[in-house]
């Protein structure tokens, strides 16, 4: 079954709308909570069949895990929590990635490390991700 993975900070969450968000994500409890839901997760949470969609999120501990954990069941994605996967750093991303896979995140390292595993990627634009090269040679997901 093809499976969908999508990054939480900057891609359902808000991050790029929290103050200082850099410097908060990793010590600030609540932090993760108290971010503001995006349009793209709006949309997720209008699809009836979400079961090959995951939501794949790196973080930086037990505590962040916790916040997102709050988060997801507070907010609109319609995406069961058994289908929540942390992971410590974002190029353990690629761990999920396969020719079946593909990765929705606003970083750009994740994105390659996911694509080198033959995993599709999808860049998601937002004003800390930006555009730092030209992604017209990647490869599309189309009708996925």
């Amino acid at each position: 079954m093809k499976k969908i993975y999508l990054d939480m900070d900057g891609v359902l969450a808000r991050f790029d709308k929290a103050e200082n968000a850099l410097a908060r994500f990793d010590n600030e409890r609540g932090f993760f909570k108290s971010l503001e839901v995006t349009e793209f997760a709006k949309r997720i949470a209008r699809i009836r069949n979400t079961e090959r969609f995951y939501i794949l999120s790196a973080s930086p501990n037990e505590v962040a895990d916790s916040d997102k954990l709050d988060w997801i069941k507070e907010n609109p994605s319609n995406i069961k929590i058994e289908n929540v996967i942390f992971v410590r750093s974002g190029k353990d991303k690629a761990n999920y990635a396969n020719e079946d896979a593909v990765l929705f995140d606003d970083y750009t390292e994740n994105l390659d490390y996911f694509r080198n595993k033959n995993g599709r990627v999808v860049k998601v634009i937002n004003k800390h991700s930006g555009i730092k090269r030209d992604y017209s040679n990647w490869q599309k997901v189309v009708s996925y």
